[in-house]
């Protein structure tokens, strides 16, 4: 999302194309307890949205593959449905 912004560039985010960031195919997991819940993001950039409920921002990232027996990962499904969907 920064390097939409012109300071982007100050920061290294130097790309071709900018203009057309917004076609490109994006997918965003949102944690309802994150510091973006309500989709902040999604004001910027259209694409495909994951709501997690009970997750916070960090367990998108770091929700454990393997321990279903707490509770089944729900960012890894819909990940790969989407990269499928893109290749």
């Amino acid at each position: 999302m920064a390097a939409l912004f012109p300071y982007g560039a100050d920061y290294g985010l130097n790309f071709l194309h900018g203009e057309r960031v917004g076609e490109l195919p994006k997918i965003e997991f949102l944690a309802e307890q994150g510091v973006l819940a309500g989709g902040l993001y999604g004001m910027v950039l259209p694409g495909e949205y994951e709501y997690l409920e009970g997750y916070n921002h960090l367990d998108v990232l770091t929700a454990s593959a393997n321990t279903s027996s707490r509770r089944e990962n729900e960012v890894i499904r819909p990940l790969i449905n989407f990269i499928l969907a893109n290749l």
